[in-house]
């Protein structure tokens, strides 16, 4: 059918499902899970009408085979395992095909997309030691994340679980000088949706100008034409350390 009708893959009934959010919830075999990825691999991140992924139903479901004793175990040859690592690898534009996974460590791919929180602590209970590993860009998992755009509803629960595994994360710059603070307030985040968070993880962050702009956290919120709520985020930032106000003043 998909080769008489590969748009078909495409498609979505009044629920807002796709063949590939039926395959993943009704326990359909490894090889239609392929070729529906392959065939529309733009579905694989789409929410149905109750905001439910194609990824968050195979999170549920392979969850369930790959612990083991209470913890979680990856198995090279495991089948679910690397449809996973596929389906992670389709959802973030920033990183090429599967093939390439081997030069991105898949915690910094899971921090930046949206997916379920317990998908992102298995990650973080399999990949440890890519909490304190930057990538190409000096970024950590938590910087990524504060810079991601995808995260929407998910934003918040993210940034607080790679904060709870790397509290250290919130004060490490990348390699162009930005803290996750100001990667967060540049990519529109909310005070109540996770800047508030990564403020109390690294409070001092607030008194370092940004490199790229030469301004304050609370400026720069103030300036972000994206920002929904920018009046609320700069007045907290402000009320937080209101010297930096003063300080602005000198230096214009």
């Amino acid at each position: 059918m998909l080769i008489a009708y590969p748009e078909a893959a495409q498609s979505c009934d009044m629920d807002l499902c796709t063949p590939l959010h039926y395959a993943m919830s009704q326990g359909s075999s490894h090889d239609v899970i392929i070729e529906l990825i392959r065939c529309a691999p733009n579905t694989v991140n789409q929410p149905n009408r109750w905001n439910y992924t194609p990824i968050y139903w195979f999170w549920k479901r392979c969850e369930k085979h790959m612990y083991q004793h209470g913890e979680l175990s990856k198995t090279s040859d495991s089948k679910d395992w690397r449809i996973l690592k596929e389906m992670i690898w389709i959802t973030t534009n920033s990183v090429g095909s599967i093939q390439d996974q081997e030069y991105w460590p898949i915690l910094h791919v899971v921090a930046k997309i949206k997916c379920p929180v317990q998908m992102l602590k298995g990650m973080i209970q399999l990949f440890p030691n890519e909490l304190i590993t930057k990538d190409n860009t000096g970024r950590l998992p938590l910087s990524i994340a504060a810079h991601s755009e995808s995260l929407g509803n998910a934003t918040h629960d993210h940034i607080k679980v790679l904060i709870e595994a790397y509290k250290g994360a919130a004060s490490e710059y990348d390699a162009t000088g930005s803290s996750p603070l100001t990667l967060a307030i540049k990519s529109g985040k909310t005070w109540d949706n996770g800047i508030e968070l990564i403020f109390c993880a690294a409070p001092n962050s607030i008194r370092v100008l940004d490199q790229e702009t030469k301004l304050y956290a609370f400026m720069l919120a103030g300036s972000c034409e994206s920002h929904a709520c920018c009046m609320t985020t700069t007045f907290e930032l402000l009320r937080k350390c209101p010297e930096l106000a003063c300080r602005s003043n000198m230096n214009l």
